[in-house]
């Protein structure tokens, strides 16, 4: 049965690996779980080892899935961020990156503490800002530069963000010129 155990663990720490989770600690002491299998004197002894084995294992599980995540999320913002001015829906968000449209969701919030369409505004008043300190188009044309199809919630998704709506931010910034 301890070969068998072995096996199963050997088996296990391979696949992580193969799935290119860090498992360089955990091959560093497997050599010293099995050591602790083989004298393990009965079943309890062995529970034991299992048990400390396992818990590494599921540690190296839960890191290398948050930082598959990290990057993920990374490459989602990267993407988010210049593309923000073309029309962006979570669904063919989670289609283009592969992902379940409930879990991005869920992802998003966890990473920003925001919903996906307030991050998307955010992104695109961010742009506007920019725009309305460097060109001196209307308001109707840096709405559309940035993503909204509708001046007057652009208007209000601005002011929202800003404090104060396009027009007076534009004013106030080319003032101080």
């Amino acid at each position: 049965m301890k070969k068998q155990v072995e096996n199963a663990i050997y088996r296990l720490i391979q696949t992580l690996a193969d799935a290119s989770f860090p498992t360089d600690e955990i091959n560093s002491k497997k050599v010293m779980y099995f050591k602790k299998m083989d004298v393990s004197a009965d079943c309890n002894s062995l529970r034991q080892v299992l048990s400390e084995t396992f818990a590494e294992l599921e540690d190296i599980v839960r890191k290398g899935t948050q930082e598959r995540e990290g990057n993920l999320f990374y490459k989602i913002e990267e993407y988010i961020r210049l593309n923000c001015e073309q029309e962006l829906k979570l669904y063919d968000l989670a289609k283009q990156f592969h992902l379940n449209y409930t879990y991005l969701s869920t992802l998003f919030y966890q990473n920003t503490e925001e919903h996906f369409s307030d991050y998307l505004n955010r992104m695109r008043v961010e742009k506007a800002k920019g725009l309305l300190r460097t060109e001196n188009n209307s308001i109707q044309c840096i709405s559309e530069k940035c993503g909204f199809i509708n001046q007057g919630y652009f208007s209000k998704i601005f002011k929202k963000f800003t404090g104060c709506s396009p027009k007076e931010y534009q004013k106030l910034y080319h003032k101080s010129r």
